[in-house]
């Protein structure tokens, strides 16, 4: 019988700093996309708010508690972040998900589609502001906003956590080109 499969990370834990900001992979979150049933926006939104104790956001947001995080990414869809399920056999993450909104939303597991990276520091926003066309000062992009956006020819989600550090996310096909694009910028301004 063949040995068990082991799930590799698309940058095999990269991480690396640069005068005090920091870029790492972030690994062991799974991410499920969620489509709101038509009619169904009311009793979604009852749905998220028990299980998770948090709101639907609004557009270009993200709400969140300690390790959950539910980002807004089109009207009436959503992303779901959250620690991969623990004590699973399958680890499906669509199960618990599942049970919360049932047939209020439809789902799908994103979890092995995307690269995540966290870049992280004084300088992060800098290093962004070189590759990302959006308008990150702090007054045009808060704490728990949310948008997709284009980093190099990449498409990206990005999404700001705290003042300074950004979770960006983009398709695991182009690992390596979107860790270049974002290392190269944090080269280029230290």
């Amino acid at each position: 019988m063949p040995d068990q499969l082991t799930p590799v990370s698309p940058l095999n834990g990269y991480a690396s700093s640069h005068d005090g900001t920091s870029l790492a992979e972030v690994t062991g979150l799974a991410l499920v996309s969620l489509a709101v049933s038509t009619g169904n926006g009311k009793a979604f939104a009852a749905a998220v708010k028990k299980a998770w104790k948090i709101e639907v956001p609004p557009p270009g947001m993200s709400t969140t508690t300690s390790d959950i995080r539910l980002i807004w990414t089109a009207p009436d869809q959503y992303h779901l972040l959250m620690p991969e399920p623990a004590g699973n056999p399958s680890g499906d993450p669509l199960a618990p998900v599942m049970k919360a909104v049932s047939d209020t939303a439809w789902l799908t597991d994103q979890s092995d589609s995307y690269c995540m990276l966290r870049l992280e520091g004084p300088r992060a926003r800098e290093a962004l502001e070189r590759i990302c066309p959006l308008d990150l000062h702090p007054g045009s992009f808060a704490v728990d906003a949310a948008s997709r956006t284009a980093m190099e020819h990449l498409g990206v989600l990005l999404i700001r956590e705290q003042a300074d550090r950004y979770l960006l996310m983009s398709a695991r096909s182009s690992a390596q080109s979107f860790l270049h694009a974002v290392e190269t910028s944090l080269e280029n301004i230290t």
